[in-house]
Formats: structure tokens, sequence, C-alpha cells
């Protein structure tokens, strides 16, 4: 990826009581790797919130965001959820 941008995911902490933060990472970055479309970059945990950083071709950034959430909801993210950045605008995750 030549012309990259970066989205945030952030959760609840909440969210660990339904899955573990490593296997959203690596649900995401599989989705993400095997579309061609970008890679998780980092994540963290702290203040009541888990925090996800995702690095994508800005060509398709709308496009890595809607996989984005396909996969939250796959994993079953509680509500709170969010995908922030470009493409990803500032929305809620998991929504229908």
């Amino acid at each position: 990826m030549t012309n990259r941008t970066f989205i945030e995911i952030i959760l609840g902490t909440e969210v660990t009581e339904v899955v573990d933060r490593e296997e959203i990472e690596d649900a995401l970055d599989e989705a993400l790797q095997g579309a061609g479309l970008g890679e998780i970059t980092g994540g963290g945990t702290g203040l009541g919130m888990v925090h996800v950083d995702v690095e994508v071709d800005a060509t398709c950034s709308n496009e890595a965001a809607d996989l984005i959430r396909r996969t939250l909801q796959g994993l079953g993210v509680p509500e709170g959820s969010w995908v922030r950045g470009p493409g990803a605008g500032e929305d809620h995750a998991p929504s229908p």
C-alpha cells in the first residue's frame, strides 16, 4: 500500500466478556489482509476501552470500514463500539 490512512476501532472493555481482544485483532487482520485492504498495526486496553489501530489503503477506505463493521458484527461485538477514520466516519460498529 503506497497511499495509506488509518482507522481506529474503539470498543468498551465489556467486549472482552464476549470475545478476546487478540481474537478481534486476528479476525480483523485476516479479513483485511485477505481482501488486500489493510492490516492491524496495533492495539491496547486501558481507561475502560479497547483500541485497535488499522492501516488501510486510502483508495479503499470505505470498503475497508464496511469489512471491519461486518467482521465485528460476526464476532458479536456489543453495542457501544466505534469505527472512526476516513471512510468510516464516526459510526457505531455493529449496526444491523
